[in-house]
C-alpha cells in the first residue's frame, strides 16, 4: 500500500513518450527504460529546502513536461515499501530475553521513532568504551569528572548496563537492543577510580557539562543521601533550560530520595515482571511514571551482555530511552508536554491504586502524531462517510494535511472544504501553521464537523486510503509519519 502523502518528495520524474524519438530535453535522464520511457532527475538547488517547496519543484517541472506534446504522461517516481504493521523483531541474538520490550510496546515505538539525532547524557560509572554494541552510539566527547580527565571509562559496569538499557545498537547481530537504538550516549564518569559513590560537586559538575554539550535528556540512575544546594542548583538550571532530567526513585521500599524528590525532574519508580510495583522500589507523589526494573538483561562491562541486580536504576533509563524516542518523532516538545503525554498514556498499576501508572512507550509515541478513525471498513454506495480525527499537541506550528488515495487518483482536501487533485496542485495543507498545546480531535466530516458530509453515491468502487499527516510549518519536516487509514467500497 502507498502512502496518499509521501514522507519524502521523489527527487525522479518518469516520462513516457509517444514515440522513441525525443524532440525536446526534459533534464538529466538517470535510466532509461526501453525506448519511450525516460527517468529524469530533478533539478538540484544549492540552499536549504523544505520538502514543500521541494514538492512544488516537482509538480511544476512534471506540467512543464506535460505541454511536450510528444509526451503520454510524466509522473513522480515514487519510491515502494515493503509494509508490515509493525517494524521486524531485531536481529540482535538476545533480544527474546528482553521481556521488557515488547512489555512497553517497543515495536509500536520503533515504527515511528528509534532516538535518531538525540543525545543523552548518562550521568554513571562511565561507559564501556570498547563495547561493540554500544560502541557506534557514544559521543567521543565524554568527561570523567571522578578522576579529572576525558576518559570516562567505566570500571564498574553501573553505567554500560544503563547505557544499554537505552541505546544499545538494534540489528547488529550483537547482543541486545536498546529502546532507543539510533540515539547518542555522552558518557561521563562522576566517581573516583572504582569507588562505588561521588561527592556532589561531581554530579552537579557533570549536569553542567551535559547541558553545554547538547544533551536534551539526563540520566540519574542514582540518589544523594541528602538533598544539596549545588546539586539542585545544577539541576534547576538544566530545567530552566529545557533539558529533561530523569531520576530514579530509590530502591528500598520506602520514600522517593533525592535528586528524584525536586521539582521537575522526571521520578521512576520500578515494576516487575507482572508489571506491578516492584516490592524494593520507593514511591510516592513524586513520581511521574513507574518502568520495568527487574531481570533486565542488558550491555556488560568487558563486551557481551549480563543481567543486573533489580533496582530503580534501570528502569530510569527506560523512561529516558522513551522520551529519546519521542524527541526523534517531534524535537520541538517542551518538557511539561513530554511529561503530560507519559503520564495520560501509561496503564493503570494494581487497579489504580497509585497516582502513577505503568510506562506504555508505544502509545506514548502513537500519541505524538496524527490520527484518522473510519467508522467501519466496508462502505456502499448509499452510504456517507464517517471520519474521526485527532491532532496531537505539536510544540510548534504545524501544517495539517488530510488525503485519500482513491481508484482514479489522490486528492487531498483543502481548507474550503473541496477535493483538488495532487496530479494538479501537488498536496495542500487543510490547516496552515497550526499548533496546540493539546490534543484536539473530534469528527473530521458532518453536521457540526468542520467539512460537509461526504456521499458516496456515484463514486467509484474499490479501495480507498485515508491519510493524514503534519509538517513543521517553519522547515517542512515530517511529524512522526503519514497515518493511513483503508476503506473498500463495494
Amino acid at each position: 500500500m502507498s502512502n496518499a502523502i509521501q514522507p519524502s518528495v521523489p527527487c525522479e520524474i518518469i516520462v513516457k513518450y509517444r514515440s522513441s524519438s525525443r524532440l525536446a530535453d526534459h533534464g538529466k535522464v538517470t535510466r532509461r527504460l526501453g525506448n519511450h520511457w525516460d527517468v529524469v532527475k530533478l533539478d538540484e538547488v544549492t540552499h536549504p529546502e523544505s520538502e514543500n517547496s521541494k514538492l512544488g519543484r516537482l509538480w511544476q517541472k512534471i506540467r512543464q513536461i506535460r505541454l511536450d506534446t510528444n509526451v503520454l504522461y510524466a509522473e513522480p517516481n515514487f519510491q515502494g515499501h515493503f509494509e508490515e504493521t509493525l517494524p521486524a523483531i531485531p536481529n540482535d541474538p538476545s533480544y527474546s530475553s528482553q521481556w521488557w520490550l515488547p512489555a512497553v510496546g517497543d515495536r509500536e515505538m520503533w515504527a515511528l521513532g528509534r532516538g535518531a539525532g538525540v543525545i543523552v547524557a548518562v550521568i554513571d560509572t562511565g561507559v564501556d568504551l570498547t563495547h561493540p554494541d554500544l560502541i557506534p552510539n557514544l559521543l567521543s566527547n565524554g568527561y570523567n569528572f571522578g578522576d579529572g580527565n576525558a576518559n570516562p571509562q567505566d570500571v564498574l559496569g553501573h553505567g554500560t548496563k544503563v547505557a544499554g538499557i537505552i541505546a544499545a545498537r538494534q540489528n547488529d547481530g550483537i547482543g541486545v537492543s536498546g529502546l532507543a537504538p539510533e540515539a547518542k550516549i555522552l558518557p561521563i564518569k562522576i566517581n573516583s577510580g572504582g569507588q562505588r559513590s561521588f561527592s556532589s560537586d561531581q554530579l552537579a559538575s557533570a549536569i553542567a557539562y551535559a547541558v553545554d554539550h547538547r544533551a536534551k535528556i539526563i540520566n540519574l540512575s542514582l540518589t544523594v543521601d541528602q538533598q544539596t544546594q549545588t546539586v539542585q542548583d545544577a539541576i534547576q538550571s538544566a530545567l530552566d533550560k529545557g533539558v529533561i532530567v530523569v531520576a530514579a526513585a530509590g530502591n528500598y521500599g520506602g520514600a522517593v530520595e533525592f535528586p528524584a524528590t525536586m521539582p521537575g525532574v522526571f521520578a521512576v519508580a520500578a515494576t516487575d515482571q507482572t508489571r506491578q510495583l516492584a516490592s524494593f522500589s520507593n514511591f510516592g507523589p513524586e513520581i511521574l511514571v513507574a518502568a520495568p526494573g527487574t531481570n533486565m538483561l542488558t550491555t556488560a562491562l568487558g563486551g557481551g551482555v549480563t543481567t543486573p541486580d533489580p533496582g530503580t536504576s534501570f528502569s530510569a533509563p527506560v523512561v529516558s530511552a522513551t522520551i529519546t524516542d519521542m524527541l526523534s518523532i517531534n524535537p520541538t516538545l517542551s518538557v511539561e508536554m513530554v511529561s503530560r503525554q507519559l503520564r495520560e498514556t501509561a496503564s493503570a498499576i494494581d487497579g489504580g491504586k497509585y497516582t502513577f501508572g505503568n510506562l506504555n512507550a508505544g502509545a506514548a509515541g502513537n500519541s505524538l502524531v496524527p490520527h484518522l478513525q473510519l467508522s467501519k471498513q466496508q462502505f456502499s454506495a448509499a452510504d456517507s462517510i464517517a471520519v474521526n480525527f485527532s491532532i496531537p499537541p505539536t510544540g510548534t506550528a504545524v501544517d495539517v494535511y488530510v488525503a485519500v488515495e482513491t481508484p482514479v487518483g489522490n486528492y487531498s482536501l483543502h481548507p474550503d472544504g473541496n477535493w483538488v487533485s495532487a496530479s494538479q496542485d501537488g498536496y495542500q495543507p487543510i490547516t496552515a501553521a497550526y499548533r496546540s498545546e493539546n490534543k484536539v480531535s473530534g469528527a473530521l466530516f458532518g453536521n457540526g464537523a468542520p467539512f460537509p458530509p461526504i456521499y458516496l453515491n456515484g463514486l467509484p468502487t474499490g479501495s480507498y486510503t485515508w491519510a493524514i499527516a503534519i509538517l513543521t510549518t517553519s522547515t517542512g519536516r515530517l511529524v512522526g509519519d503519514v497515518m493511513t487509514s483503508s476503506m473498500q467500497l463495494r
